[in-house]
């Protein structure tokens, strides 16, 4: 039987820490261990945590972001397969189960993921994160081969980290996350290990992601400057001899870059509103629109900010 290490990193989630840790726990097919990576945490995160006891594995360090906690989760497990989990998201009962089996059944693979749906105690409905029909129909017609998987990231990531289950070698082949970002790595993490590595996805809901007001991923302004900086950096350097894809960069890179100047543009920073709008206009928008829109910034970029 192959053995399942779950890695927890965690900062100040001492609220939502037990559930994940819960839902872990809840395994149809339990994991071997997990592994909790308190990156110095100055809430109860501590106390909350010794309910569990010898059931997890307690690492502590200082402060230094979610790649280096994930990094530190990686070194610390001892199973042949690695399944992340953020501290305030949920696995559904049968993630582990439905992962494994298709590892058994697809034995090359390196890497598989699956669906998420996000949650909060304002949301009603939950539906599937991954809803673009292109995208969609990429990963259903082929799920144990996406040999375009590299591709598909570039126009959207939609590869959920807590959905990630990949084979430790694999891992420890491809690197660590860059500790350099704070936002982002994973999407750079995985940009480098679909160049290499060989993955799958299972068609279901592998995790229930809780949306609230503390999570990184609510900072739209941040995130988008980030997956900017991915994208020119990571993926331009990963797509050399890929026929196409440099024209894919550039046009993702065009909307984001349009999406945040008009951003920028709305909160009054209008130097930064140029700067942005200078440097992409995606094909979707009119002409009219877009210098409207910079000959705005342009006119009042050496105007203060809004504070």
């Amino acid at each position: 039987m192959p053995t399942v290490s779950a890695v927890i990193p965690t900062y100040n989630r001492a609220r939502f820490v037990g559930d994940a840790i819960d839902s872990v726990l809840a395994q149809s097919r339990p994991v071997n261990e997990i592994v909790v990576v308190d990156d110095g945490s100055t809430d109860d995160t501590v106390e909350r945590l010794k309910r569990f006891g010898p059931t997890i594995r307690y690492v502590s360090q200082q402060n230094r972001g979610p790649s280096a906690a994930r990094n530190r989760g990686i070194k610390e497990t001892r199973s042949d397969f690695v399944a992340f989990l953020d501290s305030d998201d949920l696995w559904v009962p049968r993630k582990i189960e439905l992962q494994l089996d298709f590892f058994a059944q697809h034995p090359d693979l390196e890497f598989v993921f699956g669906n998420m749906v996000n949650f909060s105690q304002e949301a009603g409905k939950e539906t599937p994160d991954i809803r673009d029909r292109v995208v969609e129909d990429c990963l259903l017609g082929n799920p144990a081969g996406l040999e375009k998987l590299f591709e598909l990231l570039i126009v959207q990531n939609f590869v959920a980290t807590p959905t990630v289950m990949a084979r430790r070698a694999s891992l420890n082949q491809i690197g660590d996350f860059d500790e350099t970002r704070s936002i982002a790595e994973d999407f750079d993490y995985w940009l480098r290990a679909a160049i290499s590595c060989r993955w799958g996805f299972v068609n279901s809901t592998l995790l229930r992601r809780r949306r609230h007001s503390g999570n990184l991923i609510a900072d739209w302004t941040r995130r988008n400057v980030a997956l900017a900086q991915v994208l020119d950096k990571t993926a331009r350097g990963l797509a050399t001899g890929r026929v196409g894809t440099e024209d894919l960069i550039n046009r993702r890179l065009r909307t984001i870059y349009y999406d945040l100047g008009s951003a920028f543009l709305k909160q009054r920073d209008f130097k930064s509103a140029h700067t942005y709008l200078t440097a992409g206009r995606p094909l979707k928008v009119s002409e009219v629109k877009w210098h409207l829109k910079l000959l705005t910034a342009s006119a009042l970029r050496h105007w203060p900010s809004k504070p």
